[in-house]
């Protein structure tokens, strides 16, 4: 990480403003007008001369994505994906997304902004984990502390194991904004592509 202060040592240092939007197509959409705004606002023609002015950032966690306790739940528990993404649906919403309260980007997030698929009708309580109580054998079976990694920060961040079908649906939205770009001539001078540290990618 590069401080303002290291920066200025460098003659072709550029600041950029930072927009972070949810992996919809409105939302999308939205991030195009706001380049050709600044595109004009910022005194350019649109044109080839323009087409450094931003830097297009691809996190591979809007296609799958789970967070550190889920992933020791697969790991060191012995969970299968669906079984985790039980867990976690289960245990972090009743009615709402438990601790997002307070976090936008996390209440708002593309990933799990809708009620949960797992049927959690029929549960037990093992310590602070609500699973289905088909999976009670299993969630008493962790050790104690995997569990309590697992009960303090599993509902803290998103979980959403992709199927197939959902990330072919992703990769076909993202490339048909990326026609957008070209066709109103907006070419990102960098494009980067990054993915969490240890990140879950699923096989498919």
């Amino acid at each position: 990480r590069t401080s303002i202060d290291e920066a200025d040592r460098y003659d072709n240092a550029r600041r950029y403003e930072m927009s972070v939007v949810p992996f919809e197509e409105g939302a999308l959409n939205d991030l195009i007008d706001e380049l050709l705004e600044r595109s004009t606002t910022e005194g350019g023609k649109n044109d080839n001369d323009n087409n450094d002015a931003f830097i297009l950032d691809v996190d591979l966690d809007v296609f799958s994505t789970e967070n550190p306790p889920a992933a020791l739940l697969r790991t060191h528990g012995g969970l299968s994906p669906a079984e985790v993404q039980s867990f976690y649906d289960c245990s972090c919403y009743d009615g709402h997304w438990r601790d997002a309260d307070d976090d936008e980007e996390f209440e708002e997030g593309a990933m799990h902004g809708n009620d949960p698929e797992s049927s959690c009708d029929d549960t037990v309580t093992v310590g602070s984990l609500r699973v289905p109580r088909s999976m009670s054998d299993r969630a008493s079976s962790i050790d104690p502390a995997t569990r309590l990694i697992v009960e303090a920060g599993l509902c803290r961040a998103p979980v959403h194991y992709s199927s197939e079908r959902e990330i072919l649906s992703s990769v076909s939205l993202l490339f048909a904004w990326v026609d957008r770009l070209g066709e109103r001539n907006l070419t990102p001078g960098t494009i980067t592509v990054s993915e969490s540290s240890r990140g879950y990618l699923p096989p498919h």
